[in-house]
């Protein structure tokens, strides 16, 4: 093959590639309220934690909650942050994650894919043969939302289709925008809709 042709069957293949994965993202939002990675996310190996990103800049003032802060004692606020959007949930309840911590880890465990195996090693020396309940920080959560729903109303993206790309509905959209820049952010006070939760 010509050299421009092999640059054009490798661009068509980057680009397929990056349909699939934004395809699979945004399957993921839909399905999970608009911010949480999809299932089999780490399976995949494809690895994008928005509100643990979020939470580490425009939202590194937010506490986390006490359960996790112990954790992120440990391992970190970024790692302990990544189990608490990475792990699936547990049960029929939307908030529960658990997950056990073994003796040994392989490089394929859980636990591995999403923190890292330094991280991993230091969580499995302080939490060995016990099963850690992670809390899905709500609060952190709810502040994500209303960060995302800014950033693409400041971007003139029509109100209905924020909605239906966050997962909720044009009310909350206009509640948030109606609101001053990143009021609410925090949850200290009141967040867009009076909807400011506790730590949890």
């Amino acid at each position: 093959m010509k050299r421009d042709e092999i640059i054009r069957a490798l661009e068509g293949e980057i680009a397929k590639r990056d349909r699939m994965i934004q395809g699979f993202l945004r399957a993921g939002r839909r399905r999970r309220g608009g911010d949480e990675p999809a299932p089999r996310q780490a399976e995949l190996g494809i690895a994008a934690f928005p509100v643990t990103e979020f939470a580490m800049g425009p939202g590194a003032h937010l506490p986390l909650p006490d359960t996790l802060q112990d954790v992120a004692e440990v391992i970190g606020r970024e790692a302990a942050l990544r189990l608490a959007e990475g792990l699936p949930q547990c049960g029929s309840r939307s908030w529960r994650r658990m997950v056990y911590v073994p003796q040994k880890m392989k490089e394929g465990h859980p636990l591995v894919r999403l923190i890292g195996r330094e991280r991993a090693e230091e969580l499995r020396r302080s939490h060995t043969n016990m099963i850690l309940e992670v809390p899905v920080c709500v609060e952190i959560r709810a502040a994500y939302r209303e960060h995302v729903i800014r950033r693409l109303k400041a971007a003139e993206m029509p109100e209905q289709e924020i909605a239906r790309m966050v997962g909720v509905d044009v009310a909350a959209v206009r509640a948030v925008a109606a609101a001053a820049p990143e009021e609410g952010a925090a949850c200290h006070g009141q967040s867009a809709g009076d909807r400011c939760v506790g730590r949890t």
